[in-house]
């Protein structure tokens, strides 16, 4: 058990980690791929948005239905808030750029960016193994309570049978 949860944490950290250097890459490719343009992006808001997103799958899928669910997102839909104005584009209030060079065309890019963030098979991978992990470590969490609860009870009666 208690392997189990050291293995599961260093995962845990690892995906911390991982997540700044692959929003790094996500943006620069796409920078790469439209002739080198920079597009600026915050990252701390980037990643509380990514953070947002993959603990709601993690809290709410099992680890057979994570990826699935994962590849069914689409940021416009989830976003219904993505709002252009003086050069920062905000996704509901939330400000993910801000340059001079931006214009309201750069929103479907960033768009683009995020889906392609959230369905980053990486991090899926890593998320879909930590939700197995934790199912397994809850497996091991039941059973020490079943073999425990007898020993309480015991106890218990033991302490309060005054017959």
């Amino acid at each position: 058990m208690k392997e189990s949860l050291e293995n599961h944490n260093t995962e845990v950290e690892s995906l911390e980690k991982e997540i700044p250097r692959i929003i790094q890459n996500k943006f620069n490719i796409s920078f790469q791929a439209l002739g080198g343009r920079q597009y600026p992006y915050n990252e701390s808001n980037i990643h509380t948005i990514l953070k947002n997103r993959f603990e709601k799958y993690y809290t709410t899928c099992t680890s057979d239905k994570i990826i699935t669910d994962i590849n069914k997102y689409s940021t416009k839909e989830t976003y219904k808030t993505i709002t252009y104005e003086n050069g920062i584009i905000r996704f509901n209030g939330m400000i993910i750029a801000e340059g001079n060079s931006l214009t309201k065309n750069d929103v479907e890019q960033y768009i683009e960016i995020l889906d392609n963030l959230i369905k980053d098979g990486f991090i899926s991978n890593k998320l879909k193994n930590l939700k197995e992990s934790n199912e397994n470590l809850e497996l091991q969490i039941n059973e020490i309570k079943q073999e425990i609860n007898p020993i309480v009870e015991a106890i218990d009666k033991e302490l309060y049978d005054t017959s």
